[in-house]
């Protein structure tokens, strides 16, 4: 496990991790000087992190990417509405 340190923006040649968990994750590449110096001493198990935290914002994600494409659809659409007007004077 990692244990945040005191000192911030240092950087470490070599790191060992033990266990992960989501913040060692993300804690220990911005603490390395690159993946490649950083060894795992336990599997890990890639089921931590492939989940969706929260079912409510993975259907709210959904909802938003849907909204975004229909509203690109109506702006294309009034565009090209527009552009036919445009010709039409």
């Amino acid at each position: 496990m990692v244990r945040p340190l005191p000192i911030q923006s240092l950087t470490l040649e070599h790191f060992l991790l033990e266990g992960l968990t989501p913040f060692d994750v993300y804690a220990a590449p911005s603490w390395s000087r690159g993946r490649e110096n950083i060894q795992l001493l336990r599997d890990f198990d890639q089921k931590l992190l492939t989940p969706h935290p929260c079912e409510y914002l993975r259907l709210e994600d959904e909802r938003l990417v849907r909204l975004d494409g229909e509203t690109e659809k109506w702006w294309k659409e009034k565009k090209s509405k527009q552009d036919v007007e445009m010709h039409a004077m």
